[in-house]
């Protein structure tokens, strides 16, 4: 756990790559460890510039089938929360690489700010909240919690959970303009690398007048299944409950099999 005012994960000017990846498969085991669990706790802001944060599970031998737990990684900022790069706890590689992460149940991603004006949290083009599962893995599925106490969230890069949860929970406006995915349907791909149950993503927002939640014509909100794969079924909720507020919705929204409130 660290602790500081600011806090900047940037290889060219701050702290490197942090690694809190299980150990790998070795001589008296054929599958990878557990991830770790990496949390970062700041008075003021805490920028993931290009540096990426894993915490996902060791590298399995080939064919050895799914292993470890994803792990855990945790941002609470008392400031905004900037991302350009690459969060990971748990992983989907192909089963016959050698050394490839397959992990047996989804990670954990906790963003968190406490930011009271303006973008408190922002997810860059390019960047990439994951907590990948296969099909086979035994669970339990992963969640990535995004939370603000009054500024706004701004989505512009790829937030995944196959088969998990994945909530954004704001006080201020939520903009998704990327891609927010808790499954895939790809019938061509091996049953390993399919979703076998849809996931739920949640968009909430309390703001009190105007555009609460903005989900953009660039923007997919994808619980995705294949046709062969009876569920459970994706859900997506959209949620502006105040009365006065609004959501603008002209992105893609697909919960095979399941439901969109």
């Amino acid at each position: 756990t660290l602790h500081a005012n600011i806090l900047r994960f940037d290889a060219s000017n701050g702290i490197g790559e942090v690694n809190f990846d299980g150990a790998d498969a070795g001589s008296l085991s054929s599958g990878g460890g557990d991830g770790g669990i990496f949390v970062a706790n700041t008075a003021s802001h805490i920028v993931v510039g290009h540096s990426n944060i894993f915490a996902t599970t060791g590298g399995n031998q080939s064919n050895s089938g799914p292993s470890g737990a994803g792990g855990q990684v945790t941002l609470n900022a008392g400031g905004n929360i900037y991302l350009q790069s690459t969060i990971q706890v748990s992983s989907n590689d192909p089963l016959d690489l050698l050394l490839g992460r397959v992990s047996a149940s989804g990670g954990a991603i906790t963003v968190h700010s406490a930011s009271t004006t303006g973008p408190a949290i922002t997810l860059a083009n390019g960047s990439q909240l994951l907590s990948l599962l296969s099909a086979a893995a035994p669970g339990p599925r992963g969640i990535i919690n995004i939370t603000t106490d009054s500024g706004d969230i701004i989505a512009n890069g790829q937030i995944e959970a196959d088969g998990g949860t994945i909530n954004l929970t704001a006080a201020g406006e939520i903009t998704a303009t990327s891609t927010i995915r808790t499954s895939n349907s790809n019938s061509k791909a091996p049953p390993t690398t399919r979703s076998a149950s849809g996931g739920q993503i949640h968009l909430t927002r309390r703001k009190v007048s105007g555009v609460a939640i903005n989900v953009s014509n660039t923007a997919q909100l994808l619980a995705l299944l294949d046709e062969a794969e009876h569920g459970p079924g994706g859900k997506i909720t959209i949620i502006a409950p105040v009365a006065g507020s609004t959501a603008h919705l002209t992105g893609h929204i697909q919960p095979d099999h399941g439901t969109h409130d």
